[in-house]
């Protein structure tokens, strides 16, 4: 009987550790990708921003 329960144990704690994984990797995915855009939306601001300082000495 104990035996049972501890089997049981064991496998809700590998599926536990499994979801908590899989959401650790997930979430590192999201951030990852949401950095990149952050990025390029600096990125390209910073031009634009370059760009019109650029003409703006010119006149």
């Amino acid at each position: 009987m104990l035996e049972r329960v501890a089997e049981a144990g064991r496998v809700l704690v590998y599926i536990v550790a499994l979801v908590v994984g899989i959401g650790a990797v997930s979430h590192l995915l999201g951030w990852l990708l949401t950095r990149q855009r952050t990025v390029r939306f600096v990125w390209a601001t910073w031009n634009v921003l370059g760009a019109l300082l650029l003409l703006g000495g010119r006149s």
